[in-house]
């Protein structure tokens, strides 16, 4: 009895039979809607991706962080630029095209420029996606100007001049200009431009005016223009001050035989007031009516000078 097989009834096998099917049943059910999901999630990354690797029409995949100044004077210049992180891992390569020239594939994120001519510069930056589409470009501009700016000075005054005002004229040929500035003796002459008035000059003086200018990129001009100042007023304290004293009175003073040019008296001694014409003074500074020219065997007195005392004979030899 004790040796024979246990006997298990009906009941018990159906009931064993229903439960394996069922648990059969429910880990099927599991492992199907499991596929299902990674199913559905790699076909959803897939068209991620496929929707990130076409780069047609897009804009901002590549982006320019350093660029030349908007005028510059380099004709060497470095341009750097930086791929957008979220397309940065589809991205294939990044070309450059400078101007009309063909496009360049670009390195390290950054473009050496060499070379560069004068005038409009624009380069353009493009990314190439993995699958070969081609997104929208990144744009900058720019212009390189390596001359200075032209003055041209149309008028000036003489070297020299015998008048308490002048006038200079000048023209400017610079389009992109930054800074004009005039000066006189290093002193800033407002409002700069053409024609520049001069006034209240100094007599006798020496004077430089100076125009600078200044253009966008860095490149600048100056011009100078020196002068002097040399005229008299048709007073007596004027002209013995610059004429009589320094160029008469070595040979006509008090201890000379000959006129005395060191006193009002000695002087109106030699002229007719109100005619400078038959004055002795006029007449031997001129070399006139074949008489040997004053001061004899000196430096001959300037046109300037010899106005200045025919103006004071004619208008009475005062002693002013």
């Amino acid at each position: 009895m004790l040796n024979q097989p246990i006997q298990k009834s009906p009941e018990k096998r159906r009931f064993l039979i229903i439960l394996f099917s069922s648990v059969f049943m429910i880990l099927s059910l599991f492992f199907q809607n499991c596929s299902s999901q990674f199913s559905s999630q790699g076909a959803n990354s897939s068209a991620a991706d496929s929707s990130l690797l076409n780069f047609t029409g897009v804009f901002d995949t590549v982006r320019i962080m350093q660029a030349p100044s908007e005028f510059t004077n380099k004709t060497s210049d470095v341009v750097r630029y930086q791929i957008s992180p979220t397309v940065e891992q589809f991205v294939d390569r990044v070309e450059y095209q400078l101007n009309n020239d063909e496009w360049q594939i670009a390195y390290d994120n950054e473009i050496v420029l060499t070379a560069l001519a004068f005038g409009a510069q624009g380069i353009y930056l493009r990314t190439v996606s993995k699958n070969g589409s081609v997104s929208e470009t990144s744009e900058y501009n720019w212009f390189v100007d390596y001359a200075n700016p032209e003055i041209t000075i149309d008028s000036k005054p003489d070297a020299v001049i015998a008048s308490r005002t002048a006038q200079i004229f000048f023209t400017i040929k610079e389009p992109n200009i930054q800074e004009i500035s005039c000066s006189i003796n290093q002193e800033i002459i407002p409002d700069c431009k053409s024609p520049i008035n001069l006034q209240n000059l100094m007599n006798p003086a020496g004077h430089e005016v100076r125009i600078y200018v200044k253009d966008l990129a860095g490149n600048s001009t100056e011009q100078k223009i020196p002068f002097s100042v040399w005229f008299f007023e048709p007073t007596y304290t004027s002209l013995n001050l610059f004429i009589f004293s320094r160029r008469c009175a070595g040979c006509h003073n008090a201890t000379s035989p000959r006129v005395d040019l060191t006193k009002y008296p000695g002087i109106l001694s030699v002229v007719t007031p109100t005619n400078a014409a038959t004055s002795n003074l006029y007449i031997r500074v001129t070399g006139g009516n074949n008489v040997p020219r004053m001061p004899l065997n000196g430096i001959a007195l300037t046109d300037i000078e010899i106005q200045a005392i025919s103006d004071w004979i004619n208008t009475g030899a005062l002693n002013n």
